[in-house]
């Protein structure tokens, strides 16, 4: 269910320029959506008409430094709306899970964060619960993936479609078998816009809920591309994760499947190849 104008203009989204709002963006570009950057103010004027915020905007501090409110944005914003009659949608990281138990990992277990970025992230969450109350919806996200050019990036997708285009090589740091949970950006956009049409209070993973390997991702880019092999430098298994999606699916419905995933890496490796 794709949002309709008169709720588009009820949502206001901070950080518009981020990679996931604009996966937001795609599912209807001739929305009439509220946007504004994580720099300009949010005033009564800003929040008139508005029903629900989501913020996609991040410090860099916060990714690997200490938590600090003066940088938390989410807190920020909380503060400013906490006695009006406003939902928040937290975009919150599977990493506030224990790093050693995140397979098929549930919103009620562990939150044993063992690195800065979801350290920061469970303290945002707990602070934005004690504000907010009812009126917080927190989406614990997995790792989404589009079109992340250039290599400099440093996500995932950039430095495996880079490594494309420069080298003919996609270099992994782990096994080929590395199993984890992807969302291509359109299926997030897509799930994004049936929560924001209904947004509901508590905390709620959002993935694919499925286990995808590193190796096929690689193998589906390189088939779109036309070329190229896998380097792998590290065969280590590290970092294998995939959450439990039942009761956001059991809500909003499925995000994506695997093979849909694998058809839009192949699709990004064309279009790599072109670029």
């Amino acid at each position: 269910m794709s949002l309709t104008p008169e709720r588009a203009r009820q949502i206001l989204v901070v950080g518009r320029n981020s990679f996931i709002a604009n996966a937001l963006f795609d599912t209807d570009r001739s929305l009439p959506w509220r946007t504004i950057g994580h720099s300009d103010p949010i005033d009564d004027s800003t929040l008139e008409g508005i029903d629900t915020v989501i913020n996609f905007a991040l410090h860099p501090d916060l990714r690997r430094g200490e938590y600090d409110s003066a940088k938390d944005l989410d807190f920020q914003i909380a503060m400013k709306i906490r006695d009006k009659d406003i939902r928040y949608v937290l975009v919150s990281s599977r990493k506030v899970y224990d790093a050693e138990h995140q397979w098929n990992v549930k919103e009620g277990d562990n939150l044993e964060p063992d690195a800065p970025y979801g350290m920061n992230k469970a303290i945002t969450e707990k602070k934005l619960s004690a504000i907010l109350h009812d009126k917080l919806s927190i989406l614990r996200v997995a790792n989404i993936v589009g079109y992340e050019v250039p290599r400099s990036r440093g996500s995932f997708m950039a430095m495996m479609l880079g490594g494309l285009k420069e080298e003919d090589t996609i270099t992994l740091d782990v096994n080929p078998s590395v199993r984890r949970d992807f969302v291509s950006a359109p299926k997030a956009g897509e799930a994004l816009a049936r929560f924001l049409n209904n947004p509901q209070p508590g905390i709620f993973n959002f993935g694919s809920g499925h286990a995808v390997a590193m190796g096929d991702i690689a193998h589906a880019l390189i088939e779109g591309f036309g070329r190229g092999k896998i380097n792998v430098i590290n065969d280590r298994v590290h970092d294998e994760f995939v959450l439990n999606t039942e009761k956001f699916s059991g809500t909003y419905g499925e995000v994506e499947t695997p093979e849909s995933l694998l058809t839009y890496c192949k699709e990004l490796g064309k279009r790599h190849a072109t670029q």
